[in-house]
């Protein structure tokens, strides 16, 4: 079946089988069937505990895989020493507490609202959580890392300089939206058989950019980030609480 016509049907059944999971309507036959089906489906996840099921990292495919090989090779993934670093303390209090007082500083120094600032800090967050989605599209489904900071001490501090610089700093003539926004540009673009069209793929992009660039990249930028930021650039910059 054609890729539209899945996505088609998968978005239309997932509303008719929550409806009928949470609020059962047993009139028609066809609704005992569905209610019949999800009762064995749950029976089946309970009496197959090895058997995990993900999102696939894209294409809108669930999959299932097993629960020690997804643990492996999420292992693997995060044992890369040049990547990540074991730490041997929670470092929550540290961050909540670090957080606390730079929100504090703002907030004396007239920058940000008391309102803003109860906004901002966060005193009971949970560390990021990380988990893998198979790229099924590649040989062996590797997976890749995706990491959850919904809930985290930072969170709410990072979602706030992410929207001042997502508003502010212009976007790059090479900038695309996403998939459909490319294929509307490459239905008006002609070439020539001189040339070809390739697609380059970055690995780990968000990982391995250094910090310092990170930084240089927002000073280099800040005539467009100062309109909308009531931070001054020191601070901005300058703060020692990461994400």
């Amino acid at each position: 079946m054609p890729i539209e016509n899945r996505i088609a049907i998968t978005n239309h059944s997932i509303p008719i089988l929550n409806n009928i999971i949470f609020s059962p309507i047993t009139t028609f036959p066809i609704d005992k069937l569905l209610l019949k089906m999800e009762s064995n489906t749950r029976a089946f996840l309970s009496e197959h505990a090895n058997v995990l099921f993900t999102h696939a990292d894209k294409g809108n495919v669930t999959v299932a895989l097993d629960r020690e090989v997804y643990m492996d090779k999420m292992i693997t993934l995060l044992s890369d020493g040049d990547t990540y670093s074991r730490i041997n303390k929670d470092p929550t209090r540290k961050l909540t507490t670090a957080l606390r007082s730079m929100l504090i500083r703002w907030k004396t120094k007239n920058y940000i609202s008391e309102t803003k600032y109860k906004t901002l800090y966060c005193s009971d967050g949970s560390l990021p959580r990380v988990y893998g989605l198979p790229k099924i599209h590649k040989p062996n489904c590797p997976l890749r890392v995706i990491v959850s900071s919904i809930g985290s001490p930072l969170y709410p501090l990072a979602t706030f300089l992410h929207n001042i610089l997502f508003k502010s700093i212009p976007k790059a003539n090479s900038y695309i939206k996403n998939s459909f926004e490319l294929v509307e540009k490459l239905k008006r673009l002609h070439i020539t058989d001189e040339y070809k069209l390739i697609s380059l793929d970055v690995k780990s992009l968000f990982t391995n950019v250094p910090m310092q660039i990170a930084v240089d990249c927002v000073n280099e930028q800040w005539v467009f980030v100062s309109g909308d930021c009531p931070l001054p650039k020191e601070e901005f910059l300058g703060n020692k609480v990461h994400s």
